[in-house]
This record gives C-alpha cells, structure tokens and sequence, in this order.
C-alpha cells in the first residue's frame, strides 16, 4: 500500500509539473505577441477566465485550446505549433511573416534606450539590401531586441553560420519564460550566445545546450548558469554572407 501511495503521489506530482509548464508556455506566447489577456483570448475566441486557468496553472490546455491559440497566433504572423504548446517538443514559436507585426499590440518603444541592443558585430556582412533595410527597421523599432550574428554550426539544423537571429529580451523572473525555447542568452560579462534553454536545478539558474549533437563534444552542455538575459528567438535572416 505505501508502494502505491507514493507510486500515486510521483504521478500526481508529474501532472502538476505537466500543466505549469504548459502554462508557461502558453503565458511566453501570449507575452511574445505582447497582447493583453483580454485581447489575447479575444483574438483566440476563448474566454478570459479560461485563459487565466490555463496560465495560472489551475487547469491545463486542451488541444482543442491548443488549436485555437495556434489559429489565432499565425493570424498575427506568429508561427507556433499545437505540439509544443501541449508537450514542449519541436520548435518554440517564431514570427514568420514580419508584414503582420503592425497588427500586434506592440507597446510604446519610444521612451526605451536604443543602447540595449547587443551586436556580436557592429556592421553586418550583408549584400541583400532588401534584409539590410529590414533588419534596420526591425532596430529601431524593437530596440530592446537582441541580436546575434550566428557565426558557428553549433545550433544547425536551424540556425547557421551567417543567420541573423533576434528575439526580445527577458530578465529577471521572466527568464523563466523562455524554458525550452532557442534563445539569444546574454551572459554576465555581455557575452552573447545562442542556446536551447532549460530551467537549472539552482536557484535562478539555467542549463544551455546545442541542437547539433555533432558538435556536442566542441559545446558541451553548460549546467546551472547565472545570466543576464535571455531572449526567446522569434526572428531569422538567412540570406546573409561573410
């Protein structure tokens, strides 16, 4: 009977842990699109309540939910996919169509210090004018985004040498957001790099990994890291050439 009892209470606790990180996953989507709750379950025709259970963790997304959300979100050029919002497999949500990110609830940037973008480099070698006005735009507009130019095959498949990446940066508590995503992470010293990002046993701390189990052995995991930042990747620009 106690083999049970605590076979019972592992299972229990397992479900709990199941629906917070669900929780918080749907909670980095909504943030991402930097929607209120109200808004955000009216654009995913669901019911405010609903939304505050899910992402308090007082009961778990359904598929159907699930489905919804992910309806409502590529709407908004914002691509996110029904399994990871239920399970955390795949890949975390991007935007991939920048046409439709008028359309999202951006806050006012204006009174926001342009200086916190972080370059690995200060003049990007680009010959895609198109991108180069792009990514221009995207900086003034966004300036509390990072930016990385990706200068390793530590993290292919989906990013390489020579992408561009940009995703906004999270800090302090929100940081706990970006468990399970691809992120630019800011290091102490300013250092910048890119990782799959995963809560640390530590206290406010984090486990950084690559994607590319070749160079496994070159980037072996880093466990229990205290940063500065970590911003979620929601942006690529691959046409770019050393």
């Amino acid at each position: 009977m106690k083999k049970n009892s605590k076979s019972t209470k592992e299972k229990n606790s397992t479900l709990l842990l199941d629906i917070q990180e669900r929780a918080n996953r749907l909670r980095f989507l909504r943030k991402m699109s930097h929607l209120s709750m109200k808004e955000f379950a009216l654009h995913c025709n669901l019911g405010l309540t609903t939304i505050n259970y899910w992402e308090q963790g007082y009961s778990s997304i359904t598929e159907r939910g699930a489905q919804k959300v992910c309806k409502a979100m590529r709407e908004e050029g914002i691509e996110c996919t029904v399994i990871w919002l239920i399970t955390g497999y795949g890949d975390p949500p991007k935007v991939t169509d920048s046409s439709k990110l008028s359309k999202l609830n951006y806050k006012n940037l204006e009174s926001l210090s342009r200086t916190s973008i972080n370059e690995k480099k200060s003049d990007y070698p680009m010959e895609d004018i198109e991108i180069k006005e792009e990514l221009g735009l995207f900086k003034k507009n966004y300036p509390e985004h990072l930016i990385y130019l990706v200068d390793n095959v530590s993290m292919k498949p989906l990013y390489g040498p020579g992408d561009l990446v940009a995703g906004k940066k999270l800090t302090e508590k929100n940081m706990e957001l970006a468990h399970g995503a691809d992120c630019i992470v800011e290091l102490k010293g300013r250092e910048l790099m890119i990782r799959r990002v995963k809560i640390g046993h530590a206290t406010e701390s984090f486990d950084l990994y690559v994607i590319n189990s070749d160079a496994s052995l070159e980037f072996p995991p880093l466990r229990n890291i205290n940063v500065l930042s970590l911003a979620p990747i929601i942006r690529i620009w691959k046409p770019i050439k050393f």
